[in-house]
């Protein structure tokens, strides 16, 4: 984390009213429910990695101003009596058009950012809400509803990311690049990543066979044609595997809502509490009897 805070720039983000709110804020959980403090310090983690890009690209930015504008020689370039100026005014109206520019889009910033804000507040509200049998056949019902708010939340959220600057990512492993180092060939390996990274899908089986053709071709390898395609078949079940992993994985780290995040397989509410066991078991029976009457 802390060299992620290194790569912000301090005086713009870091100690900017932003950031400090939004760490208040997380403190704030992290007292109310200390048992979840991981998932508050990844929540953090996702905000400092999506400022990085923003960063990087306003010091590209400046790095890529031509050395003629430092340079001595091209003062009188930028001075008040330059024909490049024209006179006194244009640089306060060039000015004055950045700043109504800026003040657009902060304007459109906060319409969205209270726009995404209502989208949770509604999403929350119908995650609480019972959904029975009858209402699956609802092309209306609260499960659909959820489904919409969720798809628009998305798109305000990419429109945010666009306005400030910011990456799109949110840290889910689904999102993190590929790598693959299970043969002992280097350069297959360096293929296969890029195969896998390029599609951003599970490939074909004659993509990978493929890629280690190539290789065999390219770097000399000498391997016989029964070892190449034995080779790309155990490729191609690591790459089945390592992406079945992820999907699990990430399945496991985003599955329910804001009921679940508390959530602990290492307790159970009904432990001790012979209301709440009693209440789950007629709750299973009349589920069972739902479920059968369902089927015939």
């Amino acid at each position: 984390m802390s060299k992620r805070l290194s790569m912000c720039d301090s005086n713009e983000y870091t100690n900017s009213d932003a950031f400090l709110h939004f760490a208040r804020k997380l403190r704030a959980k992290i007292a109310n429910d200390p048992s979840s403090m991981h998932v508050y310090l990844k929540d953090l983690y996702v905000e400092v990695r999506a400022t990085k890009s923003r960063v990087e690209s306003k010091k590209a930015a400046t790095n890529c101003l031509p050395d003629l504008v430092t340079s001595h020689s091209t003062t009188s370039l930028f001075s008040s009596s330059s024909r490049f100026v024209g006179d006194d005014e244009q640089p306060s109206t060039s000015n004055g058009l950045q700043a109504e520019s800026d003040t657009k889009t902060e304007n459109r910033i906060k319409r969205l950012e209270k726009l995404l804000r209502a989208c949770s507040k509604k999403i929350k509200s119908l995650e609480e809400r019972e959904l029975s049998l009858d209402d699956m056949d609802d092309d209306d019902s609260d499960y659909v509803r959820i489904d919409k708010y969720k798809k628009k939340s998305v798109l305000i959220f990419k429109k945010l990311c666009q306005l400030t600057g910011r990456e799109t990512k949110t840290g889910r492993i689904t999102e993190r690049k590929f790598r693959y180092d299970g043969s002992r060939f280097q350069a297959i390996n360096l293929g296969i990543t890029k195969l896998v990274n390029r599609s951003k899908q599970f490939p074909d089986f004659c993509d990978v066979l493929e890629v280690v053709n190539t290789c065999n071709e390219s770097e000399n390898l000498h391997l016989r044609p029964s070892t190449v395609e034995h080779l790309a078949t155990d490729i191609f079940r690591d790459i089945g595997e390592e992406l079945k992993n992820r999907r699990i994985t990430d399945y496991r780290e985003n599955f329910g809502c804001h009921l679940t995040d508390g959530y602990d397989e290492k307790y159970d509410p009904a432990e001790g509490n012979e209301e709440m066991e009693v209440k789950l078991k007629e709750n299973k029976k009349t589920a069972e009897l739902k479920d059968r009457k369902s089927v015939v």
